[in-house]
Order: structure tokens, then sequence, then C-alpha cells
């Protein structure tokens, strides 16, 4: 729950920002387009609740947000040290490095290529929170119609059992 109690969880949930850049990358250059936008959710239904993410995200690209928070993002990376703010995170006495309850990776529905000579059947990632991140965190990917999902849970500040009745 969320400092005012109540049932609200924080979810941070990653997004894929290369609609937002300011030009095509080549091939032969590293680039990263990826950010994320803080959720607040209520626990309920799961289809209920991602039609609420549905709809703060709408929000949030209606409102023109999404090319300032990679320029934020941008910023914020060559400006700062990044990573020492992640091992401060880490090391929070409040959150043990778990300032959200669920992060959400979905890299969308994966097309196989007309020429590929093996068939994919379902698929599973992590994205990985070792040190800071979320206390769950839930990799997701559609494949021939069927939504697969990881969930991993950072332990021991997750139980075995708390991942049950979570997922």
């Amino acid at each position: 729950a969320l400092g005012g109690g109540g049932d609200a969880v924080k979810v941070l949930q990653s997004l894929d920002m290369r609609r937002f850049a300011a030009r095509d990358v080549p091939r032969d250059e590293l680039a990263c387009h990826a950010g994320s936008f803080d959720l607040v959710l209520a626990p309920r239904d799961f289809w209920e609740a991602a039609a609420d993410a549905s709809s703060q995200l709408a929000a949030f690209e209606a409102n023109g947000f999404g090319p300032q928070s990679v320029r934020v993002f941008d910023w914020a990376v060559a400006s700062m040290e990044m990573t020492r703010l992640v091992e401060l995170e880490a090391d929070n006495p409040y959150t043990l490095g778990r300032a959200y309850c669920c992060g959400v990776s979905n890299a969308g529905v994966f097309e196989p290529r007309a020429d590929a000579v093996a068939t994919v059947e379902e698929m599973y990632y992590a994205t990985s929170t070792r040190h800071a991140g979320a206390t769950f965190q839930a990799s997701c990917v559609t494949v021939d119609g069927a939504l697969d999902v990881c969930l991993n849970a950072a332990t021991p500040v997750a139980t075995a059992e708390s991942a049950a009745r979570f997922a």
C-alpha cells in the first residue's frame, strides 16, 4: 500500500520509447529507447487493472509526456551517477531496494519471421532486479494469441507463499 494507507500499489511499467526518438538510429549505433512510467493501481481483477493501466498510459501520451520523459532521463543519465542512485536505493532501509510492488515489462506481440525454420509456441524471459527494482517482476509477451507471463520475486523480501498469492 502507498503512504496514506489504502489498497493502491505502485507499479513500474516499462515503456518502448522508440516512437519518441528524434531520429532513426542506424543499425551500427548503440542506442537505448526505453523508459518507464509509474502507475498507481488498486489490486483487483487482472484485466480491470490492465484497463486502468492502459487508461493512465493513454493520458500520459495524450499530454505529450513521452518525449519529455526521454529528455529528462537522458539528462539524468548524463548529469547524475545513475548507478550510484541504484546502489543508494538498494540500501534504503524503508524499501530494501524495492520501491515498487510490481514491475511490468511487456515485449508486445511476437511476430515470427516468414522465413523462420523453427516455430515458437511459448516464450518466457526475465527482467533482472537483483539489487533494486520491484518486489515482483512480470515479464510478458504474446505468442500465437496467448499471453505468456514470467513472474519473478525478489527473495528474501518476497516469500514463495507471497509470490504464489501475487500470481
